[in-house]
C-alpha cells in the first residue's frame, strides 16, 4: 500500500539485484481469484487453496514477494523482477517470461500487467478492448487490472485507464490519490484523505443491497481506509485501525462486522479471505471448491514485511 506521499519515479531502467528496497515495490501477499486463494509465506514459498482446473495453484517451485490472480491465472514476482504465471493461457497473458525490472502486477481476467522500475507498464494476454494501450504512460507508481482494462496511478495523485468498461472520462476528475483497485467491472481509489473514488459499470459494487441484515450503504461513506480490493461483485475494505467494511452483492463474503485485527483483505468472486496480524488467515463465503480452506495457514507474510 502506498503510504501517501507522491513518489518520485526513478529517471533510469536500471536492471536490478533485488526490487525490495526500490520506492515502488509494494508487497502484495494475499490473493483471492475466481475459485482460488493464494498467500505468500515469510520464505518466500507460496500456499494455496481451492481449485486447480487450469493448474492455477501449481506455486510448488514459486518463490516470490507478490502475487497477484484472478479469475484462472496467477502471478508472482520475483525478487529479480522477473514474473512467474501459472493458470489458463488463452491469450498469452502468462507469456510474462520476458518482463524484466518489475515492481509491480496486476492480473486481468484475461491479460497481465507489469510495472517497470522506471514507471512505465507492460501487458500481455487479450488486447481487444486496447487494454494494452500503456505505451505513452510515464511516471506511473502502481497499477491494476480489470476484465478489459488496465488503470495506472501516476506520481501526481492522478489516474489514467485504458481498455473497454472504464474510461477516462471515468477518472478524468480524480486528484489526490495514494492507491486504486480494480475488479472486474469497477475501479476504486483510495485518496490521502482515506475517502473512496469509484467508477463502473452499475451499482452492487458500490452499495449494498437492501435487505433485512444489510442497509444500504455506499463506500463514498466510507472513511480512513487502508487498503481495499475489488471482487466481480463486491468490495472489501481495511481501516486504520483494523475493522473490515465491505459493499456490493452479499452472499456472505460481505458478513465482515465483526471482523477486528485485519491487516489485509483480498475480495475473490464470491469469497473473501483476510490477513491477520499473526500471520494466519481466515475466510468467508462460496467454498465449493475449498476457496476458503486457510484455516491451517500459518506465518504468512505480512504486506509491509518484505
Amino acid at each position: 500500500m502506498l503510504d501517501g506521499l507522491v513518489i518520485d519515479v526513478p529517471d533510469e531502467n536500471m536492471r536490478m539485484s533485488s526490487i525490495i528496497s526500490h520506492p515502488l515495490f509494494h508487497p502484495k501477499t494475499l490473493a483471492a481469484g475466481r475459485r482460488h486463494t493464494v498467500g505468500i509465506l515469510e520464505d518466500g514459498s507460496c500456499v494455496w487453496c481451492g481449485d486447480d482446473s487450469y493448474g492455477q495453484t501449481d506455486l510448488a517451485d514459486w518463490s516470490v514477494v507478490s502475487i497477484a490472480c484472478v479469475y484462472n491465472h496467477t502471478l508472482g514476482l520475483c525478487r529479480v523482477g522477473k514474473v512467474l504465471a501459472a493458470g489458463t493461457n488463452h491469450y498469452g497473458e502468462l507469456d510474462t517470461l520476458s518482463w524484466e525490472n518489475v515492481v509491480d502486477i496486476a492480473a486481468g481476467m484475461f491479460h497481465a500487467v507489469a510495472l517497470h522500475g522506471d514507471g512505465t507498464v507492460s501487458a500481455v494476454g487479450n488486447n481487444d478492448k486496447g487494454q494494452f494501450n500503456t505505451q505513452f504512460w510515464s511516471h506511473i507508481v502502481q497499477v491494476a487490472a480489470g476484465k478489459d482494462f488496465t488503470a495506472g496511478l501516476q506520481s501526481d495523485g492522478t489516474v489514467v485507464v485504458t481498455g473497454g468498461e472504464i474510461r477516462g472520462s471515468d477518472v478524468k476528475d480524480w486528484t489526490g490519490v495514494k492507491a486504486i483497485a480494480a475488479g472486474y467491472h469497477f475501479l476504486l481509489a483510495i485518496k490521502h484523505d482515506g475517502k473512496i473514488l469509484a467508477a463502473g459499470n452499475g451499482e452492487t459494487i458500490i452499495d449494498f443491497e437492501k435487505s433485512d441484515d444489510n442497509a444500504l450503504f455506499t463506500v463514498e461513506n466510507w472513511r480512513n481506509i487502508r487498503r481495499l480490493s475489488v471482487g466481480a461483485v463486491h468490495t472489501v475494505g481495511v481501516c486504520e485501525n483494523g475493522r473490515v467494511v465491505a459493499a456490493g452483492m452479499n452472499l456472505r463474503q460481505s458478513d465482515v462486522k465483526d471482523l477486528v485485527n485485519v491487516v489485509d483483505a483480498k475480495a475473490g468472486m464470491l469469497h473473501t479471505v483476510f490477513l491477520l496480524p499473526d500471520g494466519r488467515a481466515a475466510a468467508i463465503g462460496d467454498n465449493s471448491d475449498g476457496q476458503c480452506d486457510v484455516d491451517d495457514w500459518d506465518g504468512v507474510r505480512l504486506p509491509d514485511n518484505t
